[in-house]
């Protein structure tokens, strides 16, 4: 009896502003619904691409951990051989020190030419395959520096994309706050707009 008397006194123009009242609530509350659904959409789609983000930085920090060790490694190394070649030109001058006493033992003691000469031919021998070692790591060395060279730029590259990741992170990251924000303010909206309408929807 009650609603019969509300539609009664509502009759004429008062009834039709309150259908449309009633219409616009429900308006309201179908575009809140439309909205967060959209907001929701895109935080999904936001969640994933950090997922994503955090994953290739991931990766390219282990990449550029790989490299620095083998750059280490490749210092190392190079030490080394640098120790051979110092060591090498130890024995050459040994060798040469040999010779020139070897030489006077010669010149005092004919009798043992043969076998001092054959001594100098083989120190000699000695000389060239120590020479040819050298040269053979001499080019080792190039090519080790050649190979620092390369793993120093290849840092180089990891360590600017490594940057660009975290940026790209950081750019995400407050789109993520920004549709969180604007999600929780949608929900509420459709709550209370979806509230608002049922209550006077039965009213229509």
């Amino acid at each position: 009896m009650k609603y019969i008397l509300i539609l009664s006194l509502m009759a004429g123009p008062a009834l039709a502003d309150y259908k449309e009242s009633v219409n616009k609530l429900k308006e309201n509350y179908e575009n809140s619904e439309h909205n967060l659904k959209e907001y929701e959409e895109n935080k999904v789609i936001v969640d994933n691409n950090l997922k994503q983000v955090d994953k290739a930085i991931k990766e390219l920090k282990e990449s550029k951990k790989t490299v620095q060790y083998h750059l280490k490694n490749s210092a190392s190394n190079k030490a080394k051989l640098a120790g051979h070649k110092t060591k090498i030109d130890g024995f050459i001058k040994g060798e040469e020190r040999s010779i020139a006493g070897e030489e006077k033992k010669l010149q005092l003691l004919m009798s043992k030419v043969q076998k001092l000469q054959k001594n100098i031919e083989q120190r000699k021998w000695n000389i060239s395959a120590y020479n040819k070692k050298k040269e053979e790591i001499d080019q080792e060395i190039a090519a080790w520096d050649e190979q620092q060279e390369k793993i120093a730029g290849l840092v180089s590259v990891i360590t600017k994309k490594e940057k660009a990741a975290l940026a790209e992170k950081a750019k995400w990251t407050e789109k993520q706050k920004g549709y969180a924000k604007e999600t929780r303010k949608w929900k509420k909206q459709a709550a209370q707009t979806k509230s608002l309408y049922r209550k006077y929807e039965k009213f229509d």
